[in-house]
């Protein structure tokens, strides 16, 4: 009685997994619904288990109350007005898009008792999922709006994927996207993922994509901004002034192109948009500390440019780069 991506996925994976019909009156059917019950917690990591999970489950009107709770940690999502109980005894109305986290031993007491309503949730348990939902700073015992419904479907429809619709889920993927799944949550709830902007983005891929000729007013123009205000807002972003940013990929690439031993310097120079390959290898020493031929002869497994030495080989590129931050592409 579940919807998997692109068809019907059917458990033929070991006895444990089941599909449990209840008493409930039918509901019409809710597009994306997907459930699954566990008769035995699926362990997805040491000290972290799951015990079943639901996505847009529609359910009757009516109150649910489970006095002591059901032994486990308890994520709920609904997707339409309903009312919950809190850790302190209190009932709240809560709007749609609302979370509400139970914890071992919390009474559960949620529903709405004259509509039907559908809800998302997720059953786990384990001394470990304790502190990942502390680490993830994520309320419990009370409700709370979720910035990014999107993100809470995303991850409750990947990890039934794991469990439903391979013969033999890996818990180490289990175990990633559960962990994965409370830190981006604690992360949007926090106003930390915050998103760049779409026009720097498309800027920064095309520097990625090799276009490293690129000027500065171009860049600009392809943003749609003046330059003063895209420079500032591309190192605000990414922590590298526009122009430092094309050193920094154009030195990435070329140490990278050095293994390939059929390539002269001169050659791999003008790939990363350099014309003069002795302007190339000065810059290159003065950021890797070795000539590029000496870079190929000892093999280096990858670029490692400090601080320091990018600054010097870039100081009139670039700007002071933040204390604090490191570029990850």
């Amino acid at each position: 009685m579940f919807e998997a991506k692109e068809g019907m996925c059917f458990l033929t994976k070991y006895a444990g997994i089941l599909f449990m019909l209840t008493s409930q009156p039918l509901l019409p059917a809710t597009p994306g619904f997907k459930r699954l019950f566990s008769v035995h917690p699926t362990v997805v990591r040491e000290g972290v288990s799951i015990r079943g999970l639901g996505i847009r489950e529609p359910m009757p009107a009516g109150l649910i109350r489970r006095r002591t709770g059901t032994g486990d940690f308890l994520f709920m999502l609904f997707h339409d007005a309903a009312v919950v109980g809190t850790k302190e005894g209190r009932q709240l109305s809560v709007s749609p898009d609302t979370v509400m986290v139970w914890a071992p031993g919390m009474e559960q007491h949620y529903g709405h008792s004259r509509d039907s309503f559908r809800h998302s949730w997720l059953h786990a348990s384990g001394p470990r999922l304790g502190e990942m939902v502390k680490a993830a700073r994520i309320p419990v015992g009370q409700p709370f709006r979720t910035p990014d419904v999107a993100l809470f479907l995303q991850c409750l429809s990947a990890l039934h994927h794991e469990m439903a619709c391979q013969f033999q889920p890996d818990f180490r993927i289990l175990g990633n996207l559960l962990e994965n799944c409370l830190r981006e949550t604690g992360r949007a709830l926090r106003g930390s993922a915050v998103a760049l902007n779409g026009s720097l983005l498309a800027v920064r891929r095309q520097i990625d994509g090799g276009a490293y000729r690129l000027t500065l007013p171009e860049m600009a123009r392809s943003a749609g901004m003046p330059v003063t205000t895209f420079s500032a807002r591309f190192r605000k972003a990414f922590g590298f002034s526009p122009k430092g940013y094309v050193i920094h990929c154009r030195l990435s690439h070329a140490a990278h192109l050095l293994r390939n031993e059929n390539l002269t310097v001169s050659e791999i120079a003008d790939r990363v948009g350099y014309d003069d390959p002795f302007h190339f290898s000065k810059l290159f020493k003065k950021s890797f500390r070795v000539s590029p031929a000496i870079w190929r002869r000892q093999g280096k497994s990858a670029p490692k440019v400090t601080r320091r030495s990018f600054l010097t080989a870039s100081s009139r590129f670039l700007l002071p780069l933040p204390s604090r931050r490191r570029f990850e592409p």
